[in-house]
């Protein structure tokens, strides 16, 4: 009984708000409603069959549910939510790269609002996974190289491009230069149109621990090789940086001595 008084108060209230107050209002009222603390306390814990380190990116709450707020006010608090995670909390989007979570992320209304988030995102980090990623690998998760260009051709259906922020991070315990190239050749198109249409697209190698929630110790920056990849000379500028690395850390050690 209490929870159907709140439900019909929440009811309400939201139709009031869209009879009375302008769009502009509505705005800074869920502006004010999707705080930092708030995203975080919303956020939907993993499921247990999901990939160590990522969430689901939906929050749970009833103030996103056409149930308790009207169907009107539900989208414009989803919009909102979209918003307000991608610049308060934008680990919210960052998902593995499979063709699940690239779906759902993309494609799928998860929040049943009535909302294409392709519309909506503004902020996207995919983790690759250096041996279960590459298709050479004995433990490949893609069936076949079709089927994973076609899933990351879903990220073209991202409506504004222009300051949208995509990364993609090669996750690793040990880094494996010859491995690489397969990611390269995935990421060249959809970095080449993401830049065109003005993105900020960044592109790193992540050297860390292992375990269901690694820790980063290294990042190796792969902007200017995926953008200009030339098979032979493309090694040289990596092995430079990892041996100042490693020298820099030596002196560190010395030092500390």
């Amino acid at each position: 009984m209490k929870g159907e008084l709140s439900r019909a108060w929440n009811m309400l209230c939201s139709a009031r708000m869209q009879e009375r107050l302008p769009v502009e209002i509505r705005e800074m009222i869920y502006a004010q409603i999707w705080s930092v603390e708030y995203l975080h306390s919303t956020r939907q814990p993993r499921q247990q069959s999901g990939p160590p380190g990522h969430s689901d990116p939906r929050c749970h709450t009833h103030v996103a549910r056409p149930d308790f707020m009207g169907k009107e006010t539900a989208l414009e608090m989803v919009r909102a939510w979209y918003e307000a995670a991608a610049t308060l909390t934008p680990d919210t989007f960052t998902i593995p790269d499979t063709q699940e979570s690239i779906q759902q992320t993309v494609c799928e209304d998860r929040f049943k609002v009535g909302l294409d988030p392709a519309t909506v995102l503004r902020t996207l980090t995919i983790d690759f996974n250096e041996t279960t990623s590459r298709l050479a690998s004995p433990y490949c998760k893609w069936p076949d190289a079709d089927t994973r260009r076609k899933t990351f051709d879903l990220l073209y259906r991202l409506k504004k491009k222009a300051g949208f922020r995509l990364n993609f991070r090669i996750c690793t315990p040990k880094f494996r230069l010859n491995c690489w190239p397969d990611f390269f050749d995935l990421l060249q198109p959809t970095v080449k149109a993401f830049d065109d249409e003005g993105a900020i697209v960044d592109v790193q190698a992540i050297h860390c621990s292992r375990g269901p929630h690694p820790t980063p110790y290294l990042f190796v920056d792969l902007n200017s090789i995926v953008r200009s990849y030339h098979p032979v000379t493309w090694k040289q500028g990596v092995i430079e940086y990892l041996d100042s690395v490693i020298l820099a850390l030596i002196i560190l050690m010395q030092d500390r001595r």
